[in-house]
């Protein structure tokens, strides 16, 4: 017959594979963090400067869609642990923008950051999501998780491109 699994066994499975990915991401950020703090000072001219650079749409999505093309390459050979250090790293990189931005503009950082970090800040949710439901290898909706994952990314990239962008364009000219 059918073996049904007891609710508490699908607890326990459910918090252990988000307590995993959790502690990867909080680990990335401890990590982010301290390593912008040790940064020399210069950096943050370099930093300042990336906000004001025009970057393409086609570049926004590839940025974008990047971690979460290897989260599904990781699953789909077969070695869902990767999904760890893709969490781990993304946090890590993340945290490491979000304290260099805010620290290169003084006062205005705590508005000037969500703006630079809007694809970000939309997406983090989506790739932790997809970490997950997969971080035990499960195929079962891999195909339909990378759709939706995808349609994220676009709606993401094209509100970055179209609305936030000029918007923070706007904000720094005045």
């Amino acid at each position: 017959m059918y073996k049904v699994a007891r609710p508490d066994a699908i607890k326990r499975m459910f918090f252990s594979k988000t307590l995993r990915v959790s502690l990867s991401w909080i680990t990335g950020l401890i990590v982010g963090t301290v390593i912008a703090a040790g940064t020399d000072i210069s950096a943050l001219s370099l930093m300042r400067q990336a906000v004001f650079g025009q970057v393409s749409i086609v570049t926004l999505f590839a940025a974008a869609a990047f971690p979460f093309l290897l989260a599904a390459y990781a699953v789909f050979i077969d070695r869902p642990k990767l999904l760890l250090p893709i969490c781990g790293i993304k946090a890590l990189c993340f945290a490491f923008c979000a304290y260099m931005t805010a620290a290169s503009f003084g006062t205005a950082g705590w508005l000037v950051q969500p703006l630079v970090q809007f694809m970000d800040l939309c997406l983090i949710p989506v790739l932790c999501w997809f970490c997950i439901r997969h971080i035990s290898g499960s195929l079962n909706s891999l195909k339909k998780d990378i759709l939706v994952c995808a349609a994220a990314v676009a709606a993401a990239v094209c509100m970055n491109y179209f609305v936030v962008s000029p918007f923070l364009a706007k904000l720094i000219d005045i």
